[in-house]
């Protein structure tokens, strides 16, 4: 379905409070602006289920319980338009499919953006600056991307994915819940570019979220990543207490939350810290006959595992 406008005349498709089923729920709603004229979707019935939202027009939300449902039939696209407000709304996210924001922005009240509720699939922030947008990850559900983002809360079974292997990505605050899941791509030593770094303004809270690193090279000893960082930092991820190790692809990392950062040490690959082998010094008097002599005799023993 295009909703498309001219040099000469806007367009604009409006889904009313009223109820029912106003659009087909695997309808791909397109908006397309004019520089002159606008495209666009105002829709007061959160309810209403659609295929998907795409183009670069204007979506308007102006009343409390105003939104969509997108996703259905699990299909995907991508939206680069305008989300506008008045009054909280609400976006949710359900399908397989991936919901891409890259270039979209926002024009709406200040301090009253939708909250965007992903119940599957993905959401892919692709870099839009949206602070005024808040999300609620669920069960099956991917938040990942680049950009910035308000008050992310991600529950049990739900996964944040920063940056698009890798990436940065700022969000207001930021809640993982048990069960929840917190990817991190590690690919080089620089942050951005080369591993993932979130970054959260206000409060982190970690909630016993798994950790789930994927790393594509091997750092040098000693390198520090720094993973998270905050205005405070509260619990530690599911298994890992301050100052613990994890081994991943070979290497092994030491987790820290101190100073209001999550960071990652790692501690070299299983041959530099000496793999499965302990070293036991054993002294042994061997007495020679001949010579009278004792030695010391140095044993590498097997760990028992």
């Amino acid at each position: 379905m295009n909703v498309i406008a001219t040099p000469l005349s806007s367009a604009g498709l409006i889904i009313s409070n009223n109820g029912g089923n106003q659009v087909s729920d695997t309808a791909v709603i397109n908006l397309t602006s004019d520089p002159a004229q606008g495209g666009y979707l105002a829709s007061q019935n959160a309810n209403e289920v659609i295929g998907m939202l795409t183009g670069n027009g204007n979506f308007f939300m102006n009343g409390a319980g105003h939104g969509i449902t997108l996703g259905n039939g699990n299909l995907s696209g991508s939206f680069s338009g305008i989300i506008t407000n008045a009054l909280p709304s609400s976006i949710t996210k359900v399908g397989t499919g991936t919901w891409n924001l890259n270039g979209a922005t926002y024009g709406g009240v200040a301090g009253q953006g939708a909250t965007i509720t992903i119940n599957g699939g993905t959401v892919n922030w692709g870099g839009a600056a949206l602070t005024a947008i808040n999300t609620v990850v669920g069960s099956g559900g991917t938040l990942r991307g680049t950009g910035s983002i308000g008050v992310t809360t991600v529950n049990s079974g739900g996964t944040l994915s920063t940056g698009n292997s890798p990436g940065c990505l700022t969000l207001a605050t930021l809640t993982l819940n048990s069960g929840s899941n917190f990817v991190q791509d590690i690919a080089s030593a620089t942050a951005c570019s080369g591993y993932d770094q979130t970054t959260v303004t206000g409060a982190v809270n970690l909630g016993g979220a798994n950790l789930n690193i994927i790393q594509t090279y091997t750092p040098a000893p000693n390198t520090v990543f720094i993973i998270i960082t905050g205005s405070s930092v509260s619990g530690t991820f599911n298994g890992l207490a301050e100052g613990a190790t994890t081994v991943v692809s070979g290497t092994t990392y030491r987790i820290s939350y101190q100073n209001n950062q999550v960071t990652l040490t790692a501690l070299g690959t299983l041959s530099d810290t000496g793999g499965n082998i302990n070293y036991t010094i054993l002294l042994s008097l061997i007495i020679f006959s001949t010579l009278g002599l004792g030695s010391l005799v140095l044993v590498k023993k097997p760990k028992q595992i």
